[in-house]
């Protein structure tokens, strides 16, 4: 139930449903997906800020990779926003099941407008963290 609503994003809903249970986060859908990943692939900001505060922090690394991949610049900024007032940062160099990080997928898809993008956001959002740079490509992809 709170996948439909989350991904239709009815966020009002969505409030109201995690009040009763905040578990409901964790339950999975179709393709065994949890809601925040089905709002990580449709885009939908405000949804995913209500997910972000009710959601463990080891789901947000999957959800980085999801919203990369489905070119979702919003939610990306936004799931980098939450890491950096948690000073949980270090998601950003955690690598998926083929071992690429985020940014990775965003240089391999040649989705050069999310990376400058993200580049330029993450260097605001990060100048004073331990980002590994080497995974936007600035050193080894020849940026």
């Amino acid at each position: 139930m709170l996948v439909r609503y989350s991904t239709n994003g009815h966020v009002d809903i969505v409030k109201e449903l995690l009040k009763a249970d905040h578990k409901l986060c964790l339950v999975k859908g179709r393709e065994r997906r949890i809601p925040f990943h089905y709002v990580a692939i449709k885009g939908r900001v405000d949804v995913t800020r209500e997910l972000i505060l009710t959601s463990a922090g080891s789901v947000v690394d999957t959800v980085l990779h999801l919203a990369t991949k489905n070119n979702q610049f919003e939610a990306f900024k936004d799931l980098v926003e939450h890491l950096k007032k948690f000073n949980k940062e270090d998601v950003l160099n955690r690598k998926d099941d083929q071992g690429n990080t985020c940014l990775h997928l965003v240089v391999s898809k040649k989705q050069y407008e999310l990376h400058n993008r993200a580049s330029r956001f993450l260097h605001f959002m990060t100048l004073t963290t331990s980002y590994n740079w080497d995974c936007i490509g600035h050193k080894g992809m020849g940026f």
